[in-house]
């Protein structure tokens, strides 16, 4: 049977998040569906194009401007279906990432051998980082990003290569591919430059093939000017003005203009390109041109001085880069003092965000290289930007978001990661990447004078051992957190595993157990809290409304007071009332004990 291996990991990517199914409405899931007006027949469907995520107006200052019409409607779906039961919800995520699964194993298997494929496919089946994303129901509008854009990507490769009608008709069809996906989650509208980067990839790599045949690839882009300084220093300056025509960089950068130009892919990427900006345009104008406010303890470093504040967010890329490398320390919520801030040049975590940045410099100069073979130049760029352009509108680089780390937003760039794994695991096994033939047909002969397989047996075993091993890991560790997700408390308590100074963490669990009445217990989480975080003012007043459930008014008001200290004084010239108000209500509430 052809398709069994997309049957396998579509089942694999079913198995390891059963357990999911059972799992409740937590944390973000209790404000986008179980408080979400819109979800409800009572409303008129069409309010979703008006509202956030949330269910908020989106022309409200409150509104997080998050913009997802499409996936509440898969919301609204499952509730005129069950109503509030969460199997449903849970059941349609993991189809979801199956499917995703299905579509990655396609993408990889037009990079990578059907092996390779097999092994990046069932990578990002089981990868740990993706539990957020599956397991929460709000993780739902990052599925349905990633599986629009995958589908994207397949289609244009498929239509590349058609006739001019079907070409700009299936254009047209990724226009409007586009603008659902970015309906359901913005970072979809990412994809057309991962589409943009692959076709400058062919274009540079037609162009090294045309002119290899006019002078060596050793003199190309890398080293070429370096070569020719280090051998004569002394005419380096003399001949530069002559020699700047014939200079290799110059070469090619005419040679790959004249190239793309040349084809009618650049003429639909400029389509493309102006679908997506029309798409920004309507994002930008349903927000009312705002960003959405948000507050320190959302985003310490967007309140930051600018020095602070751009080291931070530079080390994030080094922290999300580990979370997919090694998804050991997982956290329902990065906030509050989850992560220190950076706060000079001499901090050594700047050494590794140094190291990263160096990485990623590397990786790029290797697809870039002329001597790398063409498929697997073309596999690390689309593996790169798979990992880079949709984790951009997430990383705090260009525009404060109202996180510091969310590990659903991986979920997308997690694509290209695992690509880059079934190439790293290829590559070792002993693989050549322009082989033109797989070793599951048994075929000898090669096209184009591309070298046949050559494989070593302690390669293979040694590259199968350590997949097998980092795959059995990931299910354990996928499996074991999902567990997580069952209930609040649970889930909460493991992220103080993780990040034990953050505040917002240690109130939550306070909440799980206030729900349960279980007010002893939920004080000292609360107590611990505003040791965390002493100018956390909703802790205090947590304190002091567990102090009224538990009969201890003194106590109670001493904590409420203890709160109104850190709340903002009011202005010159502003009205007292509500300030007033607030400690009316809360000595009053103590008092009436």
């Amino acid at each position: 049977m052809k398709c069994w291996r997309e049957l396998f990991v579509f089942t694999v990517a079913i198995l390891v998040y059963l357990n999911s199914l059972w799992c409740g409405f937590v944390f973000d899931d209790v404000s986008a569906i179980k408080e979400n007006q819109d979800l409800r027949p009572t409303t008129n469907w069409t309010d979703v194009f008006y509202n956030d995520f949330w269910g908020t107006p989106m022309i409200q200052e409150r509104s997080h401007k998050s913009y997802r019409p499409i996936t509440v409607l898969t919301f609204r779906v499952n509730y005129l279906l069950h109503e509030l039961n969460p199997v449903g919800y849970h059941a349609f995520n993991v189809i979801l990432h199956a499917l995703v699964t299905v579509l990655l194993y396609r993408l990889s298997k037009e990079r990578l051998t059907l092996t390779g494929a097999l092994i990046t496919s069932l990578y990002f089946a089981v990868h740990p980082i993706h539990s957020e994303a599956v397991t929460g129901v709000v993780g739902r509008a990052e599925l349905l990003s990633a599986a629009i854009s995958l589908s994207i990507l397949l289609y244009y490769n498929l239509i590349r290569s058609s006739g001019l009608f079907v070409y700009w008709q299936g254009i047209l069809i990724l226009g409007s591919l586009l603008a659902v996906g970015t309906l359901c989650k913005e970072q979809a509208i990412t994809v057309v430059g991962i589409l943009c980067a692959g076709e400058i990839i062919l274009a540079y790599r037609s162009c090294l093939s045309q002119l290899a045949g006019k002078q060596s690839l050793d003199v190309y882009v890398f080293g070429a000017s370096i070569t020719k300084w280090s051998r004569h220093p002394s005419k380096a300056s003399h001949q530069r003005s002559n020699q700047r025509e014939d200079s290799p960089v110059l070469v090619i950068n005419r040679a790959l203009l004249l190239t793309v130009f040349r084809h009618r892919h650049v003429y639909g990427l400029f389509a493309l390109v102006a679908c997506a900006v029309g798409v920004m345009f309507f994002r930008i104008r349903i927000m009312g041109s705002q960003l959405p406010h948000f507050t320190e303890f959302d985003n310490p470093a967007a309140h930051a001085p600018p020095l602070v504040r751009r080291l931070t967010y530079l080390y994030l890329v080094p922290v999300n880069l580990w979370l997919l490398f090694c998804p050991s320390g997982l956290c329902a919520d990065w906030t509050l003092g989850s992560l220190r801030l950076i706060t000079g040049w001499f901090d050594p975590r700047n050494l590794f965000t140094l190291l990263t940045f160096c990485i990623l410099v590397f990786v790029s100069l290797l697809a870039l290289y002329p001597k790398t073979e063409t498929e697997h130049s073309k596999t690390l760029v689309i593996a790169l930007s798979l990992m880079v352009f949709p984790f951009l509108p997430a990383s705090n680089l260009f525009f404060p978001v109202g996180f510091v780390i969310a590990e659903r937003v991986l979920y997308t760039p997690s694509l290209g990661f695992s690509l880059l794994f079934g190439l790293g695991y290829q590559t070792l096994r002993g693989y050549s990447a322009t082989a033109v033939y797989r070793l599951e047909t048994k075929e000898t002969t090669t096209v184009e004078g591309r070298r046949p397989f050559r494989t070593n047996s302690k390669q293979k075993a040694l590259a199968d051992t350590i997949a097998f091993f980092i795959l059995i890991t990931f299910v354990v560790k996928t499996v074991h957190r999902n567990f997580d997700w069952t209930d609040e408390y649970s889930l909460f308590t493991s992220a103080l595993k993780v990040n034990p100074n953050n505040a917002k963490m240690w109130n939550n669990v306070g909440h799980a157990l206030e729900a349960k009445e279980q007010f002893r217990q939920a004080l000292g989480y609360f107590q611990q809290a505003v040791r965390v975080q002493p100018n956390d003012i909703g802790a205090r007043i947590n304190v002091g409304r567990t102090y009224v459930n538990l009969g201890m008014p003194r106590e109670a008001e001493e904590a409420y007071f203890g709160a109104l200290e850190y709340f903002p004084k009011p202005r010159k010239g502003e009205p007292k009332a509500h300030f007033t108000c607030l400690i009316e209500r809360f000595y009053n509430e103590a008092s009436e004990l």
